[in-house]
Parts: C-alpha cells; sequence; structure tokens
C-alpha cells in the first residue's frame, strides 16, 4: 500500500501538509498505546467510532503487521458491537501466531492481548 493511501489535506490547509483518515488515524493512535498514550484515552476515542469505513479498515489491517495494533482493534471493536469487529477479528486471526502479547507500559499498567 502506498505511504499516503487515506491521507489528504485540509480544506484550505498547505498542500504538503497530510492529515489521516478517520480509520487511519485510530491505527495510528493504538500503536502508540505505551509510548505516550494511554489506552484508556483510546477507549475514549473509540466509543465515538460510529462513522468507520468497513472497507477502509479493512484494507488498512489488510496492510497492518503489528499484533497489538490489530488485537487491540479487534477487541475495541468487539467491545462497542461494531459492525465492522468481524473484519478485525478475520485480520488478528490470520496475522496471529496462537500466542498472548503482552507489554508493560510506563506507568507500570500491563496491556495482555489473547490470541
Amino acid at each position: 500500500m502506498p505511504y499516503q493511501q487515506h491521507l489528504r489535506t485540509l480544506h484550505g490547509g498547505h498542500p504538503e501538509v497530510f492529515v489521516s483518515c478517520r480509520e487511519r488515524a485510530i491505527l495510528e493512535l493504538i500503536s502508540d498505546i505505551g509510548r505516550g498514550q494511554s489506552l484508556e484515552e483510546v477507549r475514549n476515542m473509540f466509543v465515538g467510532l460510529r462513522n468507520i469505513r468497513p472497507a477502509v479498515m479493512a484494507e488498512l489491517l489488510d496492510h497492518c503487521h503489528r499484533v497489538k495494533v490489530v488485537r487491540l482493534v479487534r477487541d475495541l471493536a468487539q467491545q462497542e458491537d461494531y459492525d465492522w469487529a468481524t473484519i478485525a477479528q478475520v485480520r488478528a486471526d490470520a496475522l496471529s501466531s496462537g500466542k498472548r502479547w503482552s507489554m508493560v507500559g510506563p506507568d507500570g499498567e500491563r496491556l495482555t492481548l489473547k490470541p
């Protein structure tokens, strides 16, 4: 997937400054959990994601190779009962090696994601 896929300029903004579409932005945010972004903040933002485009999310998840990101998207989408949660489940199954993924954040909080 090209780097600038699902990036755009803001209306009236500088033509060389790009912002991510909402689907890519949430994946970028999830990627930063444990490195300055808290899981609680992401959960709070995830609640308002009723306008995610399933086809765009599927495309982005198909190109995402970070187990943490795909599993967290799956878990959060299932918790919120989003229609596109099955897309994330299929991608997590395809990416996962069957092992749990775990990390300890700078605040000492442990995050463990099941396969």
